[in-house]
């Protein structure tokens, strides 16, 4: 299956590129591909400041962490698919760049869970036995009894 899609998506590229090529010529596709590849190189230029202050916003509680997932995967894959030649992936590309469209794919795949809470009296919380050694034997010299000089 995956390899019918893959061909399924090289027949559109190509069949996409010889229509701009016939409707504007081959140097506005090589402009075209040049731009789209510096726009998206730019894109992770300016991710860890996009990043900060979607950070921001989720501690102000501005927008939800599936919102901050959504905005950061889609602009990381639209960036990627900026770089890669190609008409359909700079489509592809710039429609990432769009908050509404991150929204639909990721909140299908991401649930958010939040803690858990249980009835009063029930008793599912999780006990951790330990046990405390004293340790101030092991610190001292073990031929001559004094303390080991600091290192």
């Amino acid at each position: 299956m995956p390899l019918v899609l893959l061909i399924i998506y090289l027949f559109l590229e190509v069949m996409t590129t010889a229509a701009f090529i016939n409707a504007f010529g081959g140097v506005a596709l090589f402009l075209e591909i040049v731009v789209t590849a510096v726009i998206g190189v730019l894109m992770f230029g300016s991710l860890n400041r996009h990043m900060g202050s979607l950070m921001g916003d989720l501690m102000a509680r501005r927008i939800s962490e599936q919102e901050l997932v959504a905005s950061s995967l889609y602009r990381v894959i639209g960036g990627l698919l900026l770089i890669m030649p190609g008409l359909l992936t700079d489509l592809l590309g710039l429609m990432m760049q769009f908050r509404f469209m991150g929204r639909g794919v990721v909140h299908r795949f991401y649930r958010h869970k939040g803690p858990k809470t249980y009835a009063k009296g029930d008793s599912r919380e999780e006990v951790i036995d330990v046990e405390v050694v004293d340790s101030t034997d092991a610190l001292r010299h073990p031929r001559s009894g004094r303390d080991q000089p600091d290192a």
